[in-house]
């Protein structure tokens, strides 16, 4: 009789394994992101009394890397002008929404990535100071 006992819960528990499967923390369009990234160019769009666009693209004077790792962290340099920058951070993904955590600093966009090249945008509203704008910060992946 105990034999049968122990037979029926091995069964179920083996069952139960199959009904409560463990989620994977990243989905297949997440792990694309986990490499370095070279900026490209960063497009303003801003709308005011009439719409306006300017784009800077990457030279010796603008650089940009962004490394997603699969831990949380990004870790960033940047050089604008002059004015160099680098730290590290976190990241998060949920769906096609990414958020970067550094320092004092919060960013919330969207973003996708197409033919390696991954686009990160950001709105923000216009408020009673700023017209509203968005921003396409554009990356490719670096080559090994």
């Amino acid at each position: 009789m105990k034999s049968y006992f122990f037979l029926i819960v091995f069964s179920f528990s083996l069952n139960a394994q199959n009904l409560f499967k463990i989620k994977p923390k990243y989905n297949s369009s997440n792990l694309k992101l986990l490499n370095e990234w070279i900026f490209q160019s960063m497009e303003t769009i801003t709308y005011g009394e009439r719409e306006e666009s300017e784009t800077i693209f990457r030279n010796d004077t603008n650089q940009e890397t962004l490394t997603f790792k699969k831990s949380g962290e990004i870790i960033y340099f940047s050089d604008f002008d002059g004015n160099k920058n680098t730290g590290k951070g976190n990241w998060l993904v949920k769906d096609d929404s990414l958020s970067i955590i550094s320092k004092e600093d919060t960013i919330n966009a969207s973003y996708k990535i197409l033919n390696n090249t991954l686009s990160i945008i950001t709105i923000d509203k216009e408020t009673d100071e700023f017209y509203g704008f968005k921003t396409i910060m554009k990356y490719i992946l670096k080559d090994d």
